[in-house]
């Protein structure tokens, strides 16, 4: 599927057999990327707490990665993954579970920059995608909480993602 020049592939057409290491270079694919950012960001940081690690590191290095050059494809069911996740455990749960400020403006932040089209080549798509959510998903990351009482960055975030 093409979308303002840019290739998205389709994603029937690929396996699932990507190498499932943690670690992510050139040579690997966005869906592989998506995979290892939500597990580690939905895995807790100790064995023995149910709390997520939303480790800054983890945010910010895996949104230089989905934005950079390096990515040449992705297919529209790595944005759903990525945007909702397998079992809702994708990037607007995380916002709504954030348990700190600043990972919560992070994470906004990657949610913007994923949106904004001088940003991310592959925008349309995220968009598109991004459009298909519910009601009822978009209020569980609480916008409002984030526009209302967060820092003049956050509430960037947050206003451009609804705009």
């Amino acid at each position: 599927m093409i979308i303002d020049g840019y290739k998205l592939k389709n994603h029937e057409a690929e396996t699932d057999d990507h190498n499932s290491s943690d670690d992510f270079d050139a040579d690997q694919n966005a869906e592989t990327l998506v995979k290892s950012f939500l597990r580690k960001m939905n895995k807790p940081l100790h064995q023995d707490e149910d709390r997520p690690n939303f480790s800054l590191k983890q945010i910010r290095s895996f949104e230089k990665r989905i934005l950079s050059k390096e990515i040449k494809s992705i297919d529209p069911h790595t944005i759903t993954r990525l945007l909702i996740g397998d079992s809702n455990n994708g990037l607007l749960s995380l916002i709504r579970d954030s348990p700190t400020h600043i990972a919560t403006q992070n994470l906004l932040g990657l949610l913007a920059k994923l949106l904004d089209y001088e940003k991310n080549i592959f925008a349309e798509a995220y968009n598109q995608h991004f459009a298909e959510c519910t009601i009822e998903q978009i209020k569980e990351m609480k916008l409002e909480k984030h526009i209302r009482y967060q820092t003049a960055n956050e509430v960037n975030d947050g206003l451009f993602i609804v705009d």
